[in-house]
């Protein structure tokens, strides 16, 4: 996988009151908390993958989860891991002849 330096990745999915909440886990290099900050951002630079690398990834799904009423958030441990997790909240109007995919 691209980030996990040979690791792991686990994905999981659940749903906690109103809300559906998606998390990604793996078992990388794990990122520097003075860059976390820094992730969401539309360009940014990401030397802890020693790459100079420019990405709208996750600006483009922060972007997208916000625009649905929900937030996405990020918990790190150098040498440990990374977890992203994403917090949707669960349509509540969905009329009867509506589908929900």
């Amino acid at each position: 996988m691209k980030f996990t330096g040979g690791g792991t990745r686990n994905d999981q999915f659940a749903s906690h009151g109103d809300w559906v909440i998606i998390a990604v886990t793996d078992t990388g290099p794990g990122i520097p908390s003075e860059e976390i900050s820094t992730l969401f951002q539309n360009t940014v630079v990401a030397p802890i993958w020693r790459i100079r690398r420019v990405g709208l990834g996750l600006f483009i799904a922060k972007t997208l989860i916000e625009a649905h009423g929900g937030r996405i958030e990020v918990d790190s441990t150098i040498g440990q891991g990374t977890r992203f997790s994403v917090f949707l909240p669960v349509a509540s109007n969905v009329g009867e002849d509506e589908a929900v995919v």
